[in-house]
């Protein structure tokens, strides 16, 4: 998937700290086309320990209507320091990560448009070439923010293929 974030004085839903939802085995590849030396963006994470941490703190899957900036006050509730890994990357470098499994949010750009090339790998319930007749245009992207075990059988399900146009 590719994204494009403009410079923008308000942050909202993957500029804000979340963890996706989905298998555990979700990994997500993030690719930036433009530097970011030239947009003024980013990316931040914290590692899986501090993410578990601010869970406990009561900070874990929050909806995206009450996803937060600032994890500090969790943080000094858990009882931990409050830092953030942030990147720098060239064009065309990037990295990957676990998104159910650790904090993380986008950093908005401050010069330019940020261009990102999303690659999202998971576990799949059903041979790739039956998903692929099967999900229609957008359905993983529909489900990704409210993915439940209840998605399993769906995906798997026996009532025909569903054609791509």
């Amino acid at each position: 998937m590719y994204t494009r974030a403009h410079p923008y004085p308000e942050a909202d839903e993957s500029f804000l700290w979340h963890r996706d939802r989905g298998p555990d085995a979700f990994v997500n590849i993030m690719v930036y086309l433009n530097g970011t030396d030239e947009h003024g963006g980013g990316t931040q994470l914290l590692d899986a320990d501090t993410t578990e941490k601010l869970a406990r703190a009561g900070y874990a899957y929050p909806e995206v209507a009450d996803r937060e900036g600032d994890l500090s006050e969790y943080a000094a509730k858990a009882g931990i320091p409050f830092e953030p890994a942030h990147f720098t990357v060239a064009p065309g470098e990037g990295f990957i990560f676990r998104p159910t499994r650790v904090l993380h949010r986008g950093q908005l750009p401050t010069r330019a448009p940020r261009h990102v090339l999303f690659i999202n790998l998971m576990p799949s319930p059903c041979p790739w070439r039956q998903g692929y007749r099967r999900w229609t245009k957008g359905y993983m992207e529909a489900v990704a923010g409210n993915w439940t075990q209840s998605h399993m059988p769906l995906l798997a399900g026996d009532d025909g293929p569903t054609v791509i146009g």
